[in-house]
């Protein structure tokens, strides 16, 4: 059985105890950035015994384009994140407070991914170049497809009789942890009947 929750933000404190997520680079050709470079996500495995069954999701936000123009105007203002990952680094590190480390309490060392947004169009996006996009690519619905896919595949979300799957997010990461949340149990079940 998979529970689902949805928090629409993350709230953040200044307290001590970081954590680091490791990049995990997703598979599917179609899980890719605007540019059409690889999309990926980054984990860190359960740090607390008594919440390893608990997986929580965190999808950053930051806006859409929806056009060459739209996007050329997005591109150079955030080089670094929202289109590309080309320059995105191995880790990620998140302070004590945030959703992805909550330091005690009843998600508290829980399994936590954050899916960096670099597709501009919520998460919800399947359409490939056109004369429109000139060249931008919209897959954000491949992106978090293919990142639920490899939590069960690669880390083993699901393994256990009951989890409880929780999707966080700000801004267009927050629309789409309502609209994917609808999703989950078709992608999940799907996933894990192939693994």
């Amino acid at each position: 059985m998979l529970n689902i929750a949805i928090l629409a933000l993350a709230m953040l404190a200044n307290q001590d105890g970081d954590i680091t997520l490791q990049r995990y680079n997703l598979t599917d050709k179609m899980a890719v950035c605007n540019d059409g470079s690889q999309s990926a996500y980054y984990f860190h495995s359960a740090t607390n015994s008594s919440n390893s069954d608990v997986w929580v999701l965190h999808m950053q936000g930051g806006g859409w384009c929806w056009d060459h123009e739209s996007c050329m105007l997005r591109a150079p203002k955030f080089p670094t994140m929202l289109t590309s990952s080309a320059l995105w680094g191995e880790t990620m590190t998140f302070s004590s407070g945030s959703i992805l480390n909550m330091p005690d309490g009843r998600y508290g060392g829980a399994n936590v991914a954050y899916l960096r947004y670099c597709t501009s169009d919520g998460y919800i996006g399947n359409q490939s170049d056109t004369s429109v996009s000139n060249g931008w690519k919209f897959h954000g619905r491949n992106v978090v497809e293919e990142t639920v896919r490899q939590l069960v595949v690669t880390h083993g979300m699901g393994s256990m009789s009951t989890e409880t799957f929780i999707f966080s997010g700000c801004s267009a990461g927050g629309v789409d942890g309502l609209i994917c949340s609808l999703l989950v149990d078709f992608i999940f079940f799907r996933t894990w009947c192939d693994a």
